[in-house]
């Protein structure tokens, strides 16, 4: 078997690595796919519930329970639980009374077609006036002593799991979601392209 890797250039900035292996053939590009709470995933069986929990100075947690899975990279992420309402420290004074702080625990396991690299800053929250709201690492030491520990990145073939933050605006959103983009690529030296894709899974309905 060739073990020779062609690099893949990503149009996006993300630069990744495709094996000769998955040069000579391989599925067309599917839709992702996302499954309902409670149902079984390749990371494990969700289980159902619906009912949030609040505990004072850590914010509102509401169960999400959701998977989306990358049939082109091999990629699935398991979006668990989401905050509302995480308290932003005295320290950042600019953003304490006019955002938001969402906390997004999420289990990832990365495929091995590609050496792509997924973490926080992978993701998004959408608020209900259509604002991308990036990841910030500005509350990583009250997470930790609150006990959301944060998500590091995860190469290829590998699993993680963890929290991300997103201080968002509007304050008090209605609706939240969870946006991944994946940039398009191309590999170096051949025709051979793989589409940008956007998955989304809803946080708060």
């Amino acid at each position: 078997m060739n073990n020779t890797r062609k690099t893949l250039s990503c149009l996006s900035g993300l630069a990744l690595v495709l094996s000769a292996s998955a040069c000579s053939g391989g599925d067309s590009p599917t839709a992702v796919t996302t499954t309902a709470p409670g149902a079984a995933s390749s990371l494990g069986t969700t289980t159902p519930s619906t009912a949030a929990k609040s505990v004072p100075g850590t914010g509102t947690k509401i169960p999400v329970n959701q998977t989306i899975t990358d049939p082109d990279f091999g990629d699935t992420f398991v979006v668990k639980n989401v905050v509302r309402g995480f308290p932003i420290p005295d320290r950042l004074p600019a953003i304490k009374d006019s955002r938001e702080a969402v906390l997004v625990e999420l289990d990832i396991t990365t495929g091995t077609k590609f050496t792509n690299v997924v973490g926080r800053s992978s993701f998004s929250v959408v608020t209900d006036n259509g604002t991308l709201n990036a990841s910030s690492g500005s509350l990583e030491a009250e997470m930790t002593a609150a006990g959301y520990p944060t998500l590091a990145d995860v190469r290829a073939g590998k699993t993680g799991s963890g929290w991300a933050a997103f201080v968002v605006a509007p304050l008090n959103s209605k609706t939240l979601g969870l946006k991944y983009k994946r940039g398009a690529g191309k590999v170096i030296g051949s025709e051979q392209t793989i589409p940008a894709k956007d998955y989304d899974v809803p946080l708060v309905k």
